[in-house]
């Protein structure tokens, strides 16, 4: 009896030996993992030594201007209020913060400044369409400067919301054959772009590139087949026939005739009228006309 009373004893104090052992041990362990917890979140911004939760770590030159680390050890972002100019992080052109967006007139939200071309419309910027990629100098669409179509731009805008344009020679006036509304204008025809535009000779309509239009094309009648003023020619009363100078010492049209004459002046009584016929009595030969009594 005495003997396992022994031994029962010795069995508990070995139990406790172990236990006490085994808490010792659990006591360690807890204190090095708070420890190493410590070690994380004590770390420090601005030791120049990048911790786990830092982005980077300048020490001193930390700081919450261009281009630098910023103070709460992250890298420069767009969006931070904070123009930063060097290539390694995105060139910004500006940074208005949470302000950025994607909205007509203000700073975007890549850091860039507004912009022809970038599919918003930015009326302040003097900007009156933009179709991003969609921008030509072509017809029908917003221009690559980012303004409209219009007459006098040198490209012909056929669609109606345009005007319906026939021609555009650049400059939007009047009386060139292209109007100011870029519509082709009577007796002209206009080819080309820009267009090029030539006044219609032998229509009958006397535009200012022109010196006569008798309506036909044929020379020899005062009015030639560039419809320019022949000499001897007066073609004053367009679109009506030109008629022949009289008293200019050139016979022209009529004046050929036997029957008429041009003496270089309007005297009458020898032997060529004021109205270039020769008057009884008398015969003119030549060019000028020499009269001589019969």
């Amino acid at each position: 009896m005495k003997t396992f009373l022994n031994l029962l004893v010795m069995t508990l104090a070995i139990g406790l030996v172990l236990v006490a052992c085994d808490e010792d041990k659990k006591t360690t362990n807890n204190v090095n993992n708070i420890n190493n917890v410590n070690n994380v979140n004590n770390a420090v911004c601005g030791d120049s030594t990048v911790d786990e939760t830092e982005d980077c770590d300048d020490g001193e030159a930390n700081g919450n201007e261009p281009d630098a680390c910023r103070a709460d050890c992250t890298h420069p972002v767009c969006g931070d209020s904070i123009i930063d100019v060097l290539q390694a992080y995105g060139v910004e052109e500006c940074d208005n913060g949470e302000a950025n967006a994607d909205e007509p007139n203000v700073c975007r939200t890549n850091c860039l400044n507004p912009a022809c071309g970038d599919a918003i419309i930015d009326d302040e910027f003097d900007e009156e369409c933009d179709y991003g990629d969609g921008n030509a100098d072509a017809p029908n669409v917003c221009r690559t400067n980012c303004l409209n179509p219009a007459c006098g731009d040198g490209l012909i805008d056929f669609a109606q919301v345009w005007g319906a344009e026939q021609c555009d020679d650049g400059d939007g006036e009047d009386t060139d054959g292209c109007s100011a509304a870029c519509h082709i204008e009577m007796g002209w025809s206009c080819s080309g772009t820009p267009s090029v535009c030539t006044a219609g000779c032998g229509d009958g309509i006397l535009l200012v590139h022109e010196g006569c239009d008798d309506g036909g094309i044929e020379p020899g009648d005062g009015c030639s087949s560039f419809c320019t003023v022949e000499m001897g020619w007066d073609c004053s009363l367009n679109p009506e026939p030109c008629t022949p100078v009289c008293g200019d010492n050139l016979r022209v049209g009529p004046e050929t005739d036997a029957l008429n004459c041009d003496d270089g002046d309007t005297e009458p009584n020898d032997g060529c009228d004021g109205n270039c016929l020769v008057e009884e009595g008398w015969t003119c030969t030549g060019t000028p006309s020499v009269c001589i009594q019969n």
